[in-house]
């Protein structure tokens, strides 16, 4: 495990001597050191809210925050919801810049009938312009 790791308690710990730190299942602590002096599986973690103690515990009541093995209960802070939730935005993200991208090939690819509203130059160069700007609006299409 690497230091600075948030971990969380994925059941109560009550402490047994002053270098340990008591946990309540679902506490959020930051890992400090992973080498117990004793010998132990025992790891020296911080809480990262509420009085911000610190002292060892063992491994075995600790999990990564991104385990999907934590809770599949759709909690806000559970890692399988939250990677629900990039996903869905990411393919929102997607389907409004393919919307736009079709916005701005409507509206900026199709020259007005009145040949004096767009220059020359424009209209003689379009290629250098936009490129492959359809073709790139055609791959985000599928």
């Amino acid at each position: 495990m690497v230091n600075g790791l948030l971990l969380i308690a994925t059941q109560k710990y009550d402490s047994t001597s002053p270098e340990e730190l008591t946990l309540e299942d679902g506490d959020v602590v930051e890992l400090l050191d992973t080498h117990d002096p004793s010998g132990a599986a025992k790891y020296l973690v911080k809480k990262v809210s509420g009085d911000k103690k610190q002292g060892w515990v063992p491994g075995k009541v600790l999990q990564t925050l991104d385990d999907p093995a934590i809770s599949k209960n759709g909690d806000p802070g559970d890692a399988v919801f939250r990677r629900q939730a990039v996903v869905k935005e990411l393919i929102e993200t997607e389907q409004e810049f393919v919307r736009d991208m079709d916005s701005v090939i409507q509206k900026y690819f199709t020259f007005p009938e009145e040949p004096g509203k767009v220059p020359k130059v424009i209209k003689d160069n379009a290629d250098l312009l936009y490129g492959n700007f359809k073709e790139i609006a055609e791959f985000h299409r599928t």
